[in-house]
């Protein structure tokens, strides 16, 4: 199973970066059909950003992209033979709704992580924890900064790590000095320290 790390943190400002599986296990072969389809219209690796637009898999089966935002651009994509894995660089937000009509348009399902820490986006539809099963992501200010014990924060954890449970991240950050009877009283005393705990949500839960 692919999937994107992001330690070590995501700097660009207003880029959000989406990953995305679409699976079938009824369905397999439409899965063939939609992997045929992006790679005839999505170049990779790619110097313009034209040739990866996700836009282009819309142009090229001639299907309705309107209401949409496509304002995002393939930079990975992967076919295992039971899902496809896209990551997407998009602008401002996750690009869902084009993900739905993707999956909608072919018979497929899909879930979808979508993170863009400026505006504090951190959202995650895979309920069952099929794909993506971490819980947690660690926004760290400085990453240079001493800890309790005398040594850099960097050598325990990266900006924008994910963890699974609220237990790892008590278990990771106890490692580095800072003890907590409870993750409230963690959360609280890494805020002190310039460093945010977020949960991921799924805002598009009906």
């Amino acid at each position: 199973m692919k999937r994107r790390n992001y330690g070590g943190g995501i700097t660009m400002a207003n880029i959000c970066c989406d990953d995305v599986y679409f699976y079938s296990d009824q369905y397999p072969e439409r899965l063939q059909v939609l992997w045929n389809d992006l790679k005839a219209s999505i170049i990779l690796p790619s110097q313009s950003p034209d040739n990866c637009w996700i836009g282009n898999l819309f142009q090229y089966k001639k299907f309705s992209s309107e209401n949409l935002s496509l304002r995002g651009s393939v930079c990975d994509m992967d076919y295992d033979g039971s899902s496809i894995f896209l990551a997407l660089e998009t602008c401002w937000s996750p690009l869902y709704e084009a993900y739905q009509r993707i999956a909608n348009t072919y018979g497929v399902s899909f879930v979808m992580r979508g993170i863009e820490p400026s505006c504090e986006i951190y959202h995650n539809t895979d309920d069952e924890k099929r794909y993506f099963y971490d819980q947690y992501i660690v926004r760290i200010d400085d990453t240079d900064c001493i800890t309790p014990i005398g040594k850099p924060l960097s050598a325990f954890i990266e900006s924008d790590e994910t963890f699974i449970s609220r237990a790892s991240i008590l278990k990771r950050f106890e490692s580095a000095g800072y003890l907590a009877e409870s993750f409230s009283d963690l959360t609280k005393l890494l805020q002190d320290n310039g460093i945010s705990i977020y949960e991921f949500q799924n805002p598009y839960k009906e």
